[in-house]
């Protein structure tokens, strides 16, 4: 049974550095794809209205966008004037 204990401890000190390194680069890459989204958003209301929303609120009124107005690692994103998505840092 210690032989057994020992295995799953050597296992888990193994793993566990391995998913907290690899958080990060998920919180990042789920940001960027989130950042992709709104700005295919903002072309599809740019086309539809004829002009650029001027928030992530119209484009949720408008339903291209759901509740969601924030990376998955919770960092805000806005739009501005030109219709650039911008991250802002936490």
């Amino acid at each position: 049974i210690m032989f057994v204990m020992l295995i799953v401890v050597i296992l888990l000190l193994i793993t566990i550095p391995n998913v907290a390194k690899y958080t990060g680069t998920v919180d990042e890459r789920g940001c960027a794809g989130y950042v992709k989204m709104v700005e295919g958003a903002i072309e599809a209301y740019r086309i539809e209205h004829k002009k650029i929303p001027a928030s992530l609120k119209d484009l949720q009124q408008a339903n291209y966008l759901g509740k969601e107005t924030t990376c998955p690692d919770g960092r805000e994103v806005s739009i501005d004037a030109s219709g650039k998505v911008t991250v802002h840092e936490k």
